[in-house]
């Protein structure tokens, strides 16, 4: 595909993105259920609440817990809830970056509203059944991802940040801190009301790991966010000097992941899950290098190495 000089890149990156659903689109048998499949998956946001429960299944063996099965629920639902949210009010943004996803949110409002609803019931009535604390804890986390699109400063009072939305950078940073609590804090929280050094030094990777993840899917919106003037972290920084943090990041995961492991403060898993980092760099790599130019194939991916992460639980089982 050729485009003028003077052609933005948010239009030469959407004409790629529907140029390169066609052959699926046209495709018969297996390879056309499965691009359908994986587009549902994405679309729903139903495949990044299954890594969010991954994640949190890694993290919660990370810290001994056991009854991991209702935090993983929990985290499934909650996730799949606020970012549904998330892409709802994101609606104007997506017409630049993803206008298949803007598309499909924009004919599906009520249904989508319904099932986010939903899933954020579901959620507290699980936690409720776990007990007060826990349902309280959720409450809060609900909340404040409900406000995050709130205007608390009236419009006569001339404030540029009327909103957490309005703060550059605050989505990122939001996101990677509501991942991190609901997959690594709260678990441990629940169960014993108390934080231990080991608890924090999990929160600090997992919340990293989405930080990264968070990032560098802005990074891809780069262009349609500067056109309308969403001020995020590669906006800020830009889009080198972010993904050479993006990498600095997942060395400090990894560090995370086996140092601890190392020193006995949390289970071996770690050094399984010391996987995930570097997946997620190699795929970073073959990006920046363009052996990975599909956006649903590279998003199915990146999101992928969160999956990864309950699936080596079981290579972990087996150890001696």
């Amino acid at each position: 595909m050729t485009a003028g000089a003077s052609t933005p890149n948010w239009i030469i990156n959407r004409v790629c993105r529907t140029l390169e659903t066609i052959p699926y689109r046209k495709a018969r048998g297996a390879l056309s259920i499965f691009f359908r499949f994986q587009r549902v998956l994405l679309l729903t946001n139903i495949y990044v609440s299954i890594g969010a429960g991954c994640l949190c299944y890694a993290c919660s063996l990370l810290q001994g817990i056991t009854q991991w099965a209702p935090y993983v629920l929990i985290t499934m639902l909650y996730i799949q809830s606020m970012h549904i949210l998330n892409n709802l009010t994101g609606i104007r943004e997506d017409k630049y970056n993803d206008p298949d996803r803007a598309s499909f949110y924009n004919s599906h409002k009520g249904m989508l509203s319904f099932f986010s609803a939903m899933a954020g019931g579901m959620g507290l009535l699980t936690a409720l059944a776990m007990g007060v604390f826990p349902f309280l804890v959720l409450l809060a986390m609900s909340l404040m991802g409900l406000s995050y699109n709130r205007r608390w400063i009236p419009r006569h009072k001339g404030s540029r940040y009327r909103s957490l939305k309005d703060i550059p950078g605050s989505k990122t940073i939001l996101i990677a801190l509501a991942w991190g609590i609901v997959t690594s804090v709260f678990p441990p929280l629940s169960e014993t009301g108390t934080l231990t050094a080991t608890n924090l030094l999990v929160f600090l990777m997992a919340a990293l790991l989405v930080l990264v993840r968070t990032a560098f899917f802005d990074i891809l919106d780069i262009q349609g966010d500067r056109v309308i003037g969403k001020g995020t972290v590669p906006v800020l920084l830009g889009e080198t000097a972010s993904m050479r943090l993006l990498k600095v990041l997942l060395g400090v995961v990894l560090l995370l992941m086996v140092i601890p492991s190392a020193a006995g403060l949390t289970s071996t898993l770690g050094y399984l899950l010391a996987l995930c980092p570097l997946c997620m760099l190699a795929l970073f790599t073959a990006h920046e290098r363009g052996a990975l130019v599909s956006w649903i194939l590279l998003q199915f991916l990146v999101d992928t190495c969160f999956v990864l992460a309950g699936g080596l639980w079981f290579v972990w089982t087996l150890l001696p």
